[in-house]
């Protein structure tokens, strides 16, 4: 049979065509491969359109090569513009070749007509199959076959290999590319069915397009139409169902798309919505919270579902670190900071976890430290965030950790941190919340980032306790006031206030103090300065050392302005001198053409030190204008333990008696004076066996100037004692001047007493001295 089929091909035309066919199909059966190249070269010798007739009577396994020779034969065919007709045959040879060259011939340029479209509509799809479609699509490379075949498939597939093959599409490629495939599923929904087991048809209709949607990678993948036929109640029922990251992420977008059904926020059916997001979101597993809450956002926004990220969808989201990231990751930060910062715990949460997307209006938001952000459409927010008082300390700690990614919510903590150190114990931080917030602020420079309210807060942190809250607030002053171009009078009355009040026992607020006092004495020295700026610094730098003061006070009394002459002087004659600056003030006295300066200097040879309690009680009386002669120093200060201590007050008061600007330290000076003359008194008067009122180991007490001696203001002020004394009441008086003077904060001024405070407290004294030395003498004669 096979030779007389040959015999026919090889004169065929004079063959009829039934004989023709007959010996085709005989050849094409064959296995030998010369007798089926008859076949393929009788085809090659047919018009193009018209080959596919005679390939097809190949049958039996085909292979690699045989097949290359067919889609060879075939390639004139594709730009012939064969109809389908013609194509019919060819998409059943086509079915059998292998893959790779199946999807090689498909691929190719179709040239000629309507192109490929002949091909698929003589049925290559349908004759495929969806299995064998997908192996052939893997194949490809070029986005217009892929997106044509995928559009063929979507009319040509059966309904039951149909959803199988959109999940697949869907899948792998871009939502556009399977609209076709969506459509025909819509269609399914159409109440046109119903008749026809319409129902059945749209069931599977909803599971195809929800399988679909699910398997794709963007929120268009789920249909309009199926989140218009979708109850919202069904959306925790898939949740619990969704397994993948892609899935629970295409869940995500449904939810949203749901989310935008026009129902306003605070209608039932605006609730409902909120509420079945949130139900679909807790049904998912953990691991896959994360992708459910970026799809959602990242779906929502630009849409009116992002308006309706509130409520329990939002305390759904937070319940958990990595959706928070999520969420926040995708655009939806500031839904939360305007959720979270009404609940302390919510507030902490979403700082803990999304601060990699976080800004800083919303960290300060979160952490209550600046005005909260508003809302699209509503007043401001003023919820009030979380902080030390609201949270666990731990978790606080970590908090100003997180927040050290911005300045504005480091400094922000901060200074709300501070101002707390004035309210009650109760609504302070602790010292642990305090030194971590001072610790970020100094590792970002801290120095006037606080504003106005920069000395203020020294002040809070100077009445501190705790050492290292203390060396933070030296740090801060250093960076202010040392390390910067000037520095703050107010400031150094605020150190000097707080190293008075701990005795000098704290040795950074010491050091500061001895720093700062340089500093200023520097300032004084300023040819760059005014000269009221400079004579402030040189007072300043006297406040807080006598010795940095004096040293600028020796250069700047040679000054061409009177002004610094005269505070220069002022200095010299207030502050502890040496014998070797005789000299030196001799020949200043001697060319000072300013009658006060040359007074000064005068007062400041005067004061330099009295060489014993004789000289001192003669300076004493020379300084009040009582006489100095016939004052036995044995008789008035009898014990040779209080005389180093009465001479050194009067050294001290004759060098502040000219300090008419500011005599307070004149009249502390007067105070400790008239302090040690009733001290005197009264134990020359017990010695003399006179009822003093006071035990006995009480008066050793003020003997020693030891417990348990009395306060000087009770020993003054006792009935019995000022009819003894009546010197006494002047005491008391003088007392009452006692007054601290700081320089209010920020300013560069100190305050003063008054010229008549002064006068008053040199009265009080002389009366006191007067009285003293009558008790004295009148005592020591019994």
């Amino acid at each position: 049979m096979v030779q007389l089929a040959h015999h026919v091909m090889a004169d065929p035309a004079v063959r009829s065509a039934e004989v023709l066919d007959a010996a085709l199909t005989i050849l094409g059966a064959a296995v030998d491969p010369a007798d089926r190249t008859t076949v393929l070269d009788f085809a090659r010798t047919r018009q193009p359109h018209m080959r596919g007739h005679y390939l097809v009577r190949l049958s039996g396994d085909i292979g690699a090569d045989e097949a290359r020779k067919i889609v060879d034969v075939l390639a004139e065919t594709r730009s012939s513009g064969a109809e389908p007709e013609h194509w019919k045959p060819v998409t059943l040879l086509l079915r059998r070749l292998p893959l790779d060259v199946l999807a090689a011939f498909i691929d190719s340029p179709f040239t000629q007509g309507r192109g490929r479209a002949p091909l698929l509509e003589a049925g290559l799809i349908g004759t495929l199959g969806a299995a064998r479609l997908q192996e052939v699509l893997e194949q490809l490379t070029s986005v217009e076959v892929v997106t044509e075949l995928v559009e063929r498939a979507a009319r040509d597939l059966p309904q039951d290999q149909l959803v199988d093959f959109s999940v697949w599409a869907h899948h792998r490629y871009p939502a556009s590319l399977c609209f076709a495939l969506r459509q025909r599923l819509i269609g399914d929904l159409s109440d046109s069915h119903y008749f026809t087991r319409g129902e059945e048809r749209r069931a599977q209709a909803v599971e195809g397009l929800w399988a679909s949607g699910l398997a794709g990678t963007e929120a268009d993948a789920i249909a309009d139409e199926l989140i218009a036929v979708t109850d919202p109640d069904d959306l925790a029922t898939r949740a619990a169902d969704v397994t993948t990251s892609r899935a629970a992420s295409q869940l995500g977008a449904a939810a949203a798309k749901l989310l935008a059904a026009q129902h306003p926020n605070d209608t039932p059916g605006g609730r409902q919505l909120i509420e079945a997001a949130a139900r679909s979101l807790r049904a998912m597993t953990v691991d896959l919270l994360k992708d459910f809450a970026a799809g959602l956002v990242r779906t929502a926004t630009g849409t009116p579902a992002e308006g309706r990220l509130s409520g329990p969808l939002v305390d759904a989201v937070i319940g958990h670190p990595d959706a928070i990231a999520a969420f926040a990751a995708e655009g939806g930060s500031d839904v939360l900071t305007l959720h979270a910062a009404r609940t302390p715990d919510q507030a902490a949460a979403v700082l803990l976890s999304a601060s990699a997307h976080l800004n800083a209006a919303q960290a300060c938001t979160l952490l209550g430290v600046a005005p909260a952000l508003d809302r699209p459409g509503n007043s401001p927010n003023t919820a009030p965030g979380v902080n030390w008082t609201t949270t666990n300390p731990s978790i606080y700690l970590r908090l100003l950790d997180a927040a050290d990614t911005w300045d504005e919510a480091t400094f922000g903590v901060l200074g709300q941190a501070l101002r707390a150190l004035d309210e009650p114990e109760a609504r302070q931080p602790s010292t642990e919340v305090l030194l971590r917030a001072l610790s970020h602020g100094e590792s970002r420079g801290l120095a006037d980032h606080l504003g106005e309210a920069t000395t203020d807060h020294i002040r809070r942190l100077l009445e501190q306790r705790n050492p290292e809250v203390l060396r933070a607030a030296c740090d801060w002053v250093r960076r202010l006031d040392i390390d910067a171009d000037g520095a703050d009078i107010g400031r150094a009355q605020l150190v000097l206030a707080a190293d008075t009040r701990r005795n000098g026992r704290n040795a950074d607020i010491s050091q500061l103090r001895a720093d700062l006092a340089h500093r200023h004495a520097e300032l004084a020295q300023d040819l760059t300065l005014e000269a009221g700026q400079r004579v402030a610094h040189l007072e300043t730098a006297a406040t807080l050392a006598d010795n940095e003061a004096r040293d600028a006070a020796v250069v700047l009394v040679e000054s061409r302005t009177t002004a610094i002459r005269r505070a220069a002087a002022h200095v010299l004659a207030e502050t502890p001198g040496s014998p070797e600056e005789h000299a030196t003030l001799n020949i200043l006295i001697a060319n000072e053409d300013d009658a006060e300066v040359a007074h000064l200097l005068q007062t400041a040879l005067h004061r330099l030190v009295s060489g014993d309690a004789g000289e001192a009680l003669r300076n004493l009386m020379d300084l009040l204008g009582l006489p100095t002669r016939g004052l036995n120093v044995d008789v008035l200060i009898p014990n040779q333990a209080h005389r180093e201590r009465f001479t050194l007050w009067v050294d001290r008061a004759r060098a502040r008696s000219s300090n008419t600007g500011d005599p307070s330290a004149f009249i502390d000076a007067t105070i400790n004076i008239a302090d040690q003359m009733a001290d005197l008194a009264v134990v020359a008067a017990s010695d003399a066996g006179q009822n003093v009122a006071l035990r006995p180991d009480q008066v050793e007490g003020i003997r020693v100037n030891n417990k348990p001696r009395p306060d000087a203001g009770v020993l003054v002020t006792q009935q019995q004692r000022t009819q003894l004394f009546p010197w006494f009441s002047s005491v008391a008086a003088l007392r009452s001047k006692r007054a601290a003077h700081p320089s209010p904060l920020g300013t560069t001024t100190p305050l003063h007493f008054g010229d008549e405070d002064q006068l008053v407290a040199r009265g009080l004294l002389k009366q006191i001295a007067e009285g003293w030395i009558e008790s004295m003498y009148a005592h020591a004669s019994k």
